[in-house]
């Protein structure tokens, strides 16, 4: 079990590695996009508008592919690691 515990600690530890990295080149990308786009005579109030509207866009398609991918992700995970004499299932799993 402790093995498992294990796995699951650095599991966690590698995705928010890797998350904080890939935001933190994103930001200073997006940063470098937007202080062109203000050189370029853009508005304060429009940049906000634009970074809203990009955030709110980028969440909604992550939800709608992230979600669906991530439950049949976890069914074949959890089938694969089912046995003959312990079977996991996927809690709130309607069958």
């Amino acid at each position: 079990m402790s093995i498992f515990a294990l796995i699951i600690v650095f599991g966690a530890l590698l995705i928010i590695i890797v998350l904080y990295n890939l935001g933190s080149l994103s930001f200073v990308e997006r940063m470098r996009d937007y202080a062109t786009l203000r050189v370029l005579g853009i508005h304060k109030k429009k940049l906000r508008i634009l970074t809203l509207i990009e955030n709110l866009i980028t969440t909604f398609i992550g939800w709608l592919i992230g979600i669906p991918a991530g439950i049949w992700f976890l069914g074949q995970y959890v089938n694969t690691f089912s046995t003959i004499n312990l079977e996991y299932t996927i809690i709130g799993q309607l069958s």
